[in-house]
């Protein structure tokens, strides 16, 4: 557990889970998200989906070259 909070990957799970709790905090479940803040949230959420698979696929990687 030390090291996940020690981590790279524990900020990336940090932010990933931040973006929908404010989310949650602006907008109330009855009001409509405008169609460009939902672009660009949704363009946040694949560049963390890129990140976190460029970081494990880095980590599996250079685990099988040692």
């Amino acid at each position: 557990m030390k090291d996940f909070i020690r981590s790279k990957e524990c900020f990336i799970s940090f932010a990933v889970a931040l973006i929908p709790s404010v989310l949650f905090w602006v907008f109330k479940p009855t009001d409509s998200v405008p169609y460009f803040l939902f672009v660009i949230l949704f363009l946040i959420a694949l560049l963390f989906l890129w990140l976190f698979l460029m970081t494990y696929f880095s980590k599996n990687t250079s685990c099988d070259l040692e």
